[in-house]
């Protein structure tokens, strides 16, 4: 997860019926902060491999992470959340993008994908205005 000061983090992501929640592993996943589905408007997520999903959230910052295991959640988690809204009746849009925007610290961003060779984790970092998502590819 990349925070509104550009700073990556570990967190766990759980998400429920109602609320999408923000977990603190070293903390034995902990509730940090917990979102209302009904707060979440849609989606983006990256087209390629790097599994980079932006929760796009009306009046407030969108929550941006890069889903860190070593098999696909993406389907998984834009099917998922697909069906919630469907069943709610509410329309969810998702876009799928190879650079993204997202609103952070009240501003937009954009977010842009590199490959990196010798790359062990996912890593966000500071690219102008921007960021950038490092990833091993």
């Amino acid at each position: 997860q990349v925070n509104r000061f550009n700073k990556c983090a570990s967190r766990g992501l759980l998400i429920t019926d109602r609320h999408l929640y923000k977990l603190e592993p070293l903390k034995n996943y902990k509730s940090m902060k917990s979102v209302p589905l009904t707060n979440v408007t849609g989606m983006s997520v990256s087209s390629g491999r790097d599994q980079l999903v932006i929760f796009h959230l009306k009046g407030s910052d969108d929550f941006v992470v890069c889903l860190n295991q070593p098999s696909e959640r993406v389907g998984e988690l834009v099917g998922t959340l697909a069906h919630h809204f469907k069943t709610e009746k509410r329309p969810f849009q998702v876009n799928v993008f190879d650079a993204a925007a997202c609103t952070m610290g009240g501003k937009r961003r954009t977010i842009a994908l590199e490959t990196s060779p010798g790359q062990d984790q996912p890593e966000f970092r500071k690219n102008g205005t921007g960021l950038v998502l490092l990833w091993a590819g």
